[in-house]
């Protein structure tokens, strides 16, 4: 299997989705079914039915993995969706060292997020910069802020797919 042509789906596939969930927080299906069936393909012409197999089974960790974490309301249905097409490219091993490196990340960021909250760095904040408006959360009966931040996952994605290809 050639492995330098997966990664660059992968790269493809993380790009597309970093900038979609950055910008509107939602990774679309119209991004990750076709992305799961295209690395299937790449996987089953690189290696025949083995490939398929591994494409599949990469695509089960991925989806399970983050399944977990949908299941915390950790992340949104569109990752888990995003996971199992990045296993199908990347297969089971790589796809699970993706999923360890965001999540660090993400608890890298919560604590930075939660330290934010903090009434006299608001204060702060509000004079100096206004964080992005996707990353309040709006109460949906009210449609006013709830008070709470979310941030895109991507952007924890994205540099912990940079960890496992440095790594």
């Amino acid at each position: 299997m050639n492995t330098a042509i997966a990664e660059a789906g992968a790269l493809v596939l993380l790009s597309m989705a970093f900038v979609l969930d950055v910008r509107f927080m939602i990774i679309p299906n119209r991004l990750t079914v076709p992305s799961f069936a295209a690395g299937c393909v790449f996987q089953a012409l690189a290696g025949g039915w083995q490939g398929f197999i591994y494409a599949v089974f990469g695509a089960v960790v991925g989806f399970f993995v983050l399944l977990l974490l949908y299941g915390l309301k950790a992340v949104g249905a569109g990752d888990v969706k995003l996971f199992a097409a990045l296993g199908a490219w990347v297969g089971p091993s790589d796809v699970w060292r993706y999923a360890v490196y965001a999540v660090l990340i993400a608890g890298a960021y919560g604590i930075v997020l939660l330290t934010l909250d903090s009434p006299l760095v608001r204060r702060r904040i509000a004079l100096n910069m206004t964080l992005p408006a996707a990353w309040i959360v709006v109460d949906e009966e009210t449609g006013k802020p709830s008070g709470r931040l979310r941030f895109p996952f991507m952007l924890a994605v994205m540099p912990g797919a940079a960890a496992v290809w440095y790594f």
